[in-house]
């Protein structure tokens, strides 16, 4: 029959192994042979997991295989036995967790068991759970808590729609329900489960000659009644006979009739004929008109009569109402959409009218904002290449006071004006009379976009970071920058360029030179990080950068040149420590601080790009949350944690310790979304119950049922959804303290975890050694065999070290290990021990080799040719490197 497929030959017995060719097989004869409910859920359950047994129900890889079982014929009384128990599940937690989950599990089965006793019911239960219910006593609409409807919603797709519809139909109608709660998600359920449904369509149409239903039974038609003549037929009739004065009915009817009858001429001549007097219309129908012109082109694309009007109402030239009643942020929601589906791109009437409308916004309407922003995202669409658009914005970015429109119209600049050398030569005009940052960084944006790979900009920004200025370098753009005197150039230099010159040679070339030229550590930092940018991989630029780290002494050169390593070499060891260590202000190896809150905000954010899932970067941002007390700060470290601590168990133990001491209400709901989108793990959902679980008190309840309460069950919800029953059931009855702790950070100030830092040169690999150890040991056999122990933990952590006796088996191990670590030398750097004269005379004995150097970190005088560093050596991490660079 083909339904096996030979998979592997047992080995053993030499037979044949087959898989079902589907896994749909498998299922079904698994449902097959199932002879009780029991296998799904233990009959003897009364309110705790019943020892030894499996709840399979909350199990979904047991979903197909339960539908089946559901779906069988002749035991329909162990299936109406097993709903029953299923609709009366206790879980015997707070929060009804699994008893919801039960309950939706017996909705979905009732699809598969349609003479369930219990089938009316459990649908309208699901339905109220879903939508609320009107408290006839209280005389108030009643709604579940969040997300027991959206899963209910979700639930009523699946179980038998057939008793889900007429019910649907009914609330549909209930204008205590249109009132108090919206009607979308009735509409949204009936749209995906009735298509095509002649019951439902027949059903709404009727509805249709009730004013008050129109617009909500069109947009549900639009979806479910594509080519049904009847509905065609009726909206139809209801144009013709034209028994209303009211534009917007006329409007939704024959917007809806377009949209299931294609080209429906009816359609499109109402709609024409309700634009024909636009001139003349009330002021308070701006957005119908509006909405009605972009209708007509969508559905009759490049329809003059639609085109027409939209350039009259968006131009505030000709129509003076444009921002009567409030109405200009309405009339522009989605403009970029309407003006795109209507066949607008590139029309330059309206291109005209939506630069007029911006420049009057900006003189006589600057409270617009949100106006501002659609119309330039509209233009960002339509106006590509437009060089009317691209001069009119240049010149509203040169202007412009406001931060937020200078960011749209730059955004839109991006878009239209890729290549637009007027665009390019007037931004670099603009760069050099820069004076403030926000500026700065827009134009930046701007050029990054438009002007990648263009020749005379790349040789330019290069001329900028030259050391010397090359006076052969000449060109257009170049004379914009001779009496250029902002500090801002530079820097605009360096970023552009890392954007606009990936990959090119010459730029690779030049930067690569002026590294060697340019002694200075701010510009080499900048001139790095560029190269970094453009050349990925660059070991210069690296090296240069991490050369800049360990001979500055200043924060202020330091910060910068490890957030350019961290970007040129994501997760880059030296950049990530180094950053972490200018958090603290560090007094001896026992007292280390903080550094300020600013700084470390800024820091923090640096670190939010290069160090995803590093544990040491995560443990400073935890106790960085109880060192900072701005709010709005804290609210920041808590948005790092979320890209960078994903599953972490430490982060989530912390963040929810912040739920049990704040009480602000940012922190709950920056916290409570963190928490959704790190909880990945079995071992977070469990930590999660834990601790959240005492968040769910009826005092909580009462006090703070929106920011706290309701956001914890949300999490707990989830939890349930990816934990088993049994699992939950005995993390919430755990004995726990009751609010989590924040851990305490201090940074690692011992020597050994500095000298992990070190970097190869090009010629030596240096091998760090905690030799504590060595201590007391005299013996030839015991230093070399403690040695070798220690490079095999650096270097090969997962191998055991091989059995030696003397000085001369050391080196010969030593000798491949060049070879796998592809070096010339090798530097062994003993620290946290005071040497004794058998090991120093060992060192001396094995330093004979002219490929391996050996330094010592200690207070006792070390003789050539060992070399010797005082462990309270200034920058002494700095020092070692520079010593190993000149070891050639």
């Amino acid at each position: 029959l083909g339904w096996l497929n030979w998979v592997y030959r047992d080995q053993k017995t030499d037979e044949r192994v087959y898989a079902f060719f589907h896994l749909s097989f498998a299922e079904y004869f698994a449902a097959c042979v199932i002879d009780d409910w029991d296998y799904f859920l233990p009959k003897n359950h009364v309110d705790k997991p019943v020892k030894g047994k499996k709840y399979r129900i909350f199990e979904n890889e047991w979903n197909e295989v339960f539908l089946l079982w559901m779906g069988r014929e002749n035991i329909d009384d162990k299936k109406e036995e097993f709903i029953q128990a299923l609709v009366k599940f206790k879980p015997g937690c707070n929060g009804d967790f699994y008893f919801y989950q039960a309950y939706f599990k017996a909705g979905i089965a009732i699809a598969e068991f349609k003479s369930c006793s219990l089938a009316d019911k459990i649908v309208d239960q699901i339905i109220k759970w879903g939508f609320g219910y009107f408290d006839i006593e209280k005389q108030k609409w009643i709604t579940f808590i969040d997300p027991n409807p959206e899963d209910a919603r979700k639930t009523l797709l699946l179980t038998d729609t057939k008793r889900v519809i007429p019910v649907l139909i009914s609330l549909f109608q209930d204008t205590q329900y249109v009132h108090k709660v919206s009607s979308f998600d009735v509409e949204n359920i009936l749209e995906k489960i009735a298509v095509g449904n002649e019951q439902v369509i027949a059903a709404l149409i009727s509805l249709l000659h009730d004013t008050q239903y129109v617009s909500r039974v069109a947009y549900i038609l639009e979806e479910i009644a594509v080519g049904n003549e009847q509905a065609i037929n009726t909206l139809t009739s209801l144009l013709i006979l034209n028994t209303t004065h009211d534009k917007s009915i006329h409007h939704r009817i024959a917007n809806c009739l377009a949209k299931i009858d294609v080209g429906n001429k009816q359609a499109i001549d109402t709609l024409t004929s309700l634009l024909k007097d636009t001139k003349n219309y009330d002021r308070k129908e701006h957005n119908l008109i509006l909405d009605i012109a972009y209708n007509l082109g969508k559905i009759d694309v490049g329809n003059k009569q639609a085109i027409d009007t939209v350039i009259y109402l968006l131009d505030p030239a000709k129509n003076e109402h444009i921002f009567d009643y409030g109405v200009g942020f309405m009339s522009h929601t989605l403009l970029y959409h309407n003006l795109v589906k209507m066949g607008a791109l590139g029309n330059e009437q309206i291109i005209e009218s939506l630069i007029s409308l911006l420049n009057f916004i900006e003189n006589e309407h600057k409270h617009e904002t949100s106006c501002q922003y659609d119309i330039c995202l509209a233009l960002g669409f339509i106006a590509v290449g437009n060089k009317q658009a691209v001069k009119n914005l240049l010149l509203l970015l040169q202007k412009t006071k406001d931060e937020l429109f200078r960011w749209e119209v730059a955004c839109t600049l991006e878009k239209i004006a890729v290549g637009n050398e007027y665009a390019i030569t007037t931004l670099l005009t603009f760069l050099n009379e820069i004076e403030d940052m926000d500026s700065l960084e827009r134009i930046i944006q701007i050029l990054e976009s438009i002007a990648v790979g263009n020749r005379q900009v790349i040789e330019t920004l290069i001329s900028i970071l030259q050391p010397n200025k090359n006076k052969n370098i000449r060109n257009k753009f170049v004379e914009i920058f001779q009496s250029n005197k902002t500090r801002y150039i530079r820097l605009a230099a360096i970023e552009i360029l890392s954007k606009i010159a990936v990959g090119d040679e010459q730029a690779i070339a030049a930067l690569t030179h002026f590294l060697d030229e340019d002694k200075n550590e701010k510009n080499r930092t900048g001139i790095a990080y560029c190269l970094g940018m453009i050349d990925i991989g660059n070991k210069k630029a690296k090296q240069a950068l991490i050369s800049v780290l360990y001979s500055t002494k200043k924060r202020a050169i330091a910060f910068p040149a490890a957030t350019a390593l961290g970007m040129i070499d994501i997760g880059n060891e030296q950049a990530i420590q180094s950053l972490i260590y200018l958090l603290f202000d560090i007094k001896n190896e026992e007292e280390a601080y903080f550094v300020n809150e600013d700084n470390c905000l800024e820091i923090a954010s640096r670190l939010e790009d290069i160090a995803v899932g590093d544990e040491r970067v995560i443990t400073v941002l935890i106790a960085l949350l109880d060192f900072i007390q701005n709010e709005d700060n804290r609210v920041r470290i808590i948005e790092i944690l979320e890209k960078i601590a994903v599953g972490n168990e430490q982060a989530i133990t912390a963040l929810i310790s912040l739920l049990h001491d704040n009480k602000n209400e940012d922190i709950f709901y920056r916290v409570t979304d963190t928490l959704n989108t790190i909880i990945k793990t079995k071992n977070n959902y469990l930590i999660a119950v834990l601790y959240l679980r005492t968040l769910l008190t009826p005092e909580i309840y009462e006090t703070n049922f929106y920011n706290l309460y309701r956001r914890c069950y949300e999490i707990l919800w989830q939890c349930a959804k990816n934990l088993t029953y049994p699992q939950f059931y005995q993390e919430w009855h755990a004995t726990s303290p009751l609010n989590p702790q924040i851990a305490n950070y201090q940074p690692s100030t011992d020597i050994y975890t500095q000298l992990k830092q070190l970097q190869p040169t090009s010629t030596t690999y240096p091998i760090p050694l905690n030799a504590a150890s060595l201590e007391g040991k005299t013996a030839e056999k015991a230093i070399a065999k403690g040695i070798l122990i220690k490079i095999y933990g650096e270097i090969y952590p997962k191998q055991k070290a091989k059995t030696i006796e003397d000085i001369l088996d050391l080196e010969n191990e030593l000798q491949p290990l060049r070879e796998h670590l592809k070096t010339d030398k090798i530097a062994l750097i003993f620290c946290n021990i005071n040497p004794h004269p058998e090991l120093i005379n060992f060192c001396q004995q094995l330093q004979k080799n002219d490929w391996l150097k050996i330094a010592l970190i200690t207070d006792t005088p070390i003789a050539s040719p060992l070399s010797g560093f005082p462990p309270q050596q200034d920058n002494l991490l700095g020092v070692v490197q520079t010593w190993l660079k000149e070891l050639g």
